[in-house]
């Protein structure tokens, strides 16, 4: 059984793609509330399968301009375009008076310099009133490409309860990523495998150093599952952990 303790690549400075080498996020990207962190890696694009991964290089197709976002926070003020163009202006948007934070922690505040739209949950571009899209995300030589996909092909096969989620999961915990903690957060909340949620549970507490949910996760599969490899393996985590 694998536990990541550090699992980091090195960052690449931030490129425009060219058009030779780009992944385009599926549906034309995710834009998400809050509580759905941005990877660390521009060149990380969502599949259409999970893990969920908010597209971090949109681009308005109407004022041509990158989208922005700021979190925890929702438009105070009427819509104007006056309003927009001030908010993109902005060197610090979190602090504008155009913007409030009361009762909204939930939300992400995207923002161009025609248009902007609070999410508080998970939505398709494509299915979206706003004219923005996935700018695409640079892919040199096609090998994010592979890599990103393999990835999410072993996150869905981890899901499962099944004798290959846990193959799965030491495959997925094998292959360095920039955002593992966003990784092991999504996997613990959706796997159906109580032995792979301990084991993301237990990666979260080793990356983070807050071994909370991993008390949590496994206490509740050695009371709870009928999966007895699973139970055993969570007693023997529980007694690792601090104390």
């Amino acid at each position: 059984m694998r536990i990541p303790t550090h699992s980091r690549i090195h960052r690449q400075e931030r490129r425009l793609p060219s058009e030779e080498s780009v992944n385009q996020c599926a549906q034309g990207g995710l834009v998400t509330g809050a509580d759905r962190p941005f990877s660390e890696d521009e060149h990380v694009f969502w599949t259409g399968s999970p893990p969920t991964v908010p597209c971090s290089h949109i681009q308005c197709r109407r004022c041509k301009e990158l989208v922005r976002h700021v979190d925890h926070r929702k438009a105070a003020v009427s819509e104007s375009d006056a309003d927009k163009e001030t908010l993109y202006a902005t060197a610090n948007p979190e602090e504008s008076a155009l913007l409030s934070s009361v009762g909204n922690q939930a939300f992400r505040l995207y923002f161009c310099r025609c248009e902007w739209a609070s999410v508080g949950g998970a939505n398709f571009l494509d299915n979206s009133d706003q004219p923005w899209g996935c700018a695409g995300h640079a892919d040199v030589d096609g090998s994010w490409a592979v890599r990103i996909r393999r990835r999410s092909e072993r996150f869905v096969a981890a899901m499962k309860d099944d004798a290959a989620a846990s193959k799965a999961w030491e495959a997925l915990a094998a292959e360095p990523v920039a955002d593992p903690l966003m990784l092991y957060r999504q996997l613990m909340n959706t796997t159906q495998s109580a032995l792979v949620r301990g084991r993301a549970a237990m990666a979260i507490g080793a990356l983070s150093g807050d071994h909370s949910d991993a008390k949590s996760v496994l206490t509740a599969t050695v009371n709870n599952s009928d999966d007895t490899a699973a139970k055993a393996e969570a007693q023997t985590l529980l007694a690792q952990l601090p104390a």
